[in-house]
């Protein structure tokens, strides 16, 4: 329970969003603005769970909440944030303070904290043993360690190679898409078609002899939530042929036509990753981490 009045979050309207992507103070961190700026220029408020929450005074803080993050498929699993702040200019005690007001959580069950190494690694588990929100921290499980890259670069030429055709990632291929690829953040289906149907996705379909395309793609990738090239995915039978390479290029040159700044993540540990978008022209710019923070 939120024992000071004066740290209190409210959820943020439509347009109290768009006025926050202009304030010098709104948090540059990539995840929280792409989330902001992809559901304002794609308005997708309407059927989803996500919820934007700041300081009552925004002027006083530039703290920024995200929860839920996305609908889930798995009810049970650990609930998920996704939080910036200005961590050199405000106090560890006020964050707490806001935090304990945010609603419809449990702070007694596991809870998944997405933000920047400062915040994850240095900062929320101290915020989050305090008496008001988890308590003592038994477990701190780090699900996912990497960085954001951006590209400002000129649209790329970008070409099919014979017997092949550039498409759109299409609403119907859900399930085969999470097959492949997997699902890490336990998204549910709804959720993903929605992104599938309204961001911006390429894949690469094989086209037969008389030149019909195959219904499912040998390759994709395509723009989620946050804003972050993802999914991308190549069937293994069809690798190093460049086939993601292809259509990475291709999702860059639509979000630059769709005027917005092609972004993605990469973990740290994919260093073929690494070098592959490296070459399309993406330099690395801010670390990203994602951990489990649990009392039980």
């Amino acid at each position: 329970m939120n024992t000071n009045t004066s740290k209190v979050l409210k959820e943020a309207s439509f347009g109290e969003l768009e006025k926050l992507l202009l304030k010098p103070r709104f948090p540059k961190y990539s995840a929280i603005y792409g989330l902001v700026d992809m559901h304002i220029r794609y308005n997708i408020f309407e059927g989803t769970p996500t919820m934007f929450f700041i300081p009552t005074d925004n002027n006083l803080s530039s703290l920024t909440v995200v929860y839920p993050v996305c609908e889930r498929q798995d009810k049970a699993g650990p609930q998920m944030i996704t939080l910036h702040w200005d961590v050199d200019n405000e106090l560890d005690t006020d964050i707490q303070g806001y935090l304990s007001s945010l609603p419809d959580i449990n702070w007694d069950k596991p809870v998944s904290i997405s933000g920047t190494s400062t915040i994850v690694l240095d900062k929320i588990k101290h915020i989050l043993e305090s008496s008001e929100l988890c308590g003592e921290i038994n477990s701190m499980t780090i699900v996912y360690d990497g960085d954001i890259y951006s590209s400002e670069e000129v649209p790329l030429e970008i070409v099919a190679p014979d017997g092949y055709v550039l498409g759109q990632l299409k609403p119907e291929h859900v399930t085969y898409v999470n097959k492949m690829f997997g699902n890490p953040l336990g998204e549910s289906d709804d959720s993903i078609r929605t992104q599938f149907t309204k961001f911006p996705g390429v894949a690469l379909y094989k086209l037969s002899d008389d030149g019909i395309e195959d219904p499912l793609p040998v390759s994709w990738t395509a723009v989620r939530s946050n804003g972050l090239i993802g999914r991308t995915f190549t069937l293994p039978e069809y690798r190093r042929s460049g086939f993601a390479t292809l259509v990475i290029g291709q999702l860059k040159n639509k979000i630059l036509n769709a005027g917005f700044i092609p972004k993605l993540g990469i973990s740290r540990s994919n260093s073929a990753s690494i070098k592959m978008n490296e070459k399309l022209g993406f330099i690395k710019r801010e670390r990203a981490v994602r951990a489990i923070f649990s009392s039980e």
